[in-house]
Formats: C-alpha cells, structure tokens, sequence
C-alpha cells in the first residue's frame, strides 16, 4: 500500500479491513486485545459472526479519536446499518405473509374413553 493510500480516510472500509486496522492504529491496548478476538472469532465461526464481531468493536473504540478512528467507527457503523436494513426488510416481507388460521370446524375435540360396562 502506498503512503496516500493509507491515508484515503474517505473511503469505507470492509469489516474484516476495519477490525484489523484497530488492531494496528488504536492505541489503547483493551480495544486492540477486543479488536484481535473479533478476528479470532470471525475466523472460527465464519461470515454469520461478522455482524456481532463488528458491534463488538465499534463498542470498543467509542475512545478513540482521529481520522483514522472516524473511518474505522464510519464503516462499521455503515456495515451495521445496512444489515439492520436488510433483516427489518425480511422481517417485514415475512410479516406480510398470512398465514391461514385452522377455524373450528378443522380442530377435533379428543375423544374420551369409552366406559366399559362389564
């Protein structure tokens, strides 16, 4: 990477991108240690840890200042927003859905034993 590149604090960073960079640049050493066991767990439970590894570290840094920390917390925080968006649409694509109750007539009383009359 060149000097300028690393400087681009324009652009978003991926996650994965994003959680790394605290572990180089943050200078509080909790927030780096947070930041290494989001990758830790991100490599030992796959994509589906990616959204609460990002929570966790944007938790993290709320401390942190600068440039660099501005992009790192923007990303993850547009990461975030755009999975909130994505599973609110499902949840209201699935809410839309109707379901078609059992009405009475469908449902069986359980029937009793019979009395034996010996």
């Amino acid at each position: 990477m060149t000097e300028e590149s690393d400087r681009d604090y324009d652009r978003d960073l991926g996650v994965i991108e994003a959680i790394s960079v605290v572990t180089r640049s943050c200078p509080n050493g909790g927030v780096t240690k947070a930041a290494q066991q989001a990758l830790e767990a991100i490599k030992t439970g796959g994509p589906d840890t990616l959204r609460q590894q990002a929570f966790f570290v944007l938790t993290a840094i709320q401390g942190w200042r600068g440039e660099r920390a501005r992009q790192v917390h923007r990303s993850l925080s547009h990461y975030l927003e755009s999975k909130t968006v994505a599973l609110e649409s499902k949840t209201v694509a699935l809410e839309s859905k109707t379901v078609p109750l059992e009405s009475k007539t469908d449902q069986q009383e359980p029937k009793k034993p019979e009395e034996s009359h010996d």
